[in-house]
């Protein structure tokens, strides 16, 4: 096949700039989370008063780097008892479906973790935590937790400060 039919054609575009300006964009609505966050944790509190147990970042210093397992051991509806391995473990000394203590569903900022037991997350990284004893109390934010029949802890983590440069 001869070269000169597989011509190649260079062409070249050149393009201007065209600035647009937009009208002004003003936000009126509270933005509105599907998962639980820490910003709502006082909402909770307020309106779960009864239902549920709250502990505060002042409540967890005052404290002083003591486990989750006792900060939370004096809630209604949970036991503490040794593990296997020793350790202390919470449960919740009443489900629904069984008449033994059960392991709460573990909620850390607002997402659902398995395997975990509540001091695997120490007291020192924690900012708030709620707990529910059952399911019936547990608020709608967890109910996929809920829905699986003992209580409910959410921990909420410390956040780092953001320092601008």
């Amino acid at each position: 096949m001869p070269t000169d039919s597989l011509a190649l054609h260079q062409l070249d575009v050149e393009l201007e700039p065209v600035a647009r300006e937009l009208d002004d964009v003003t936000v009126e609505e509270a933005r509105s989370a599907r998962v639980p966050t820490l910003e709502r944790f006082d909402a909770r509190r307020s309106r779960m008063d009864g239902l549920g147990f709250f502990l505060t970042r002042a409540e967890i210093v005052r404290r002083d780097g003591a486990p989750l397992t006792s900060l939370l051991g004096q809630a209604r509806g949970v036991v503490i008892q040794k593990a296997a391995n020793g350790r202390p473990v919470l449960r919740m000394a009443r489900s629904a479906q069984r008449l033994r203590p059960c392991a709460p569903h573990l909620w850390i900022d607002g997402v659902r973790v398995a395997g975990l037991e509540i001091d695997d997350v120490p007291s020192r990284d924690v900012e708030a935590v709620e707990l529910y004893a059952s399911a019936a109390s547990a608020p709608s934010e967890f109910s996929s937790a809920a829905a699986l029949g003992c209580g409910v802890v959410a921990i909420w983590t410390r956040r780092p400060i953001l320092r601008s440069r």
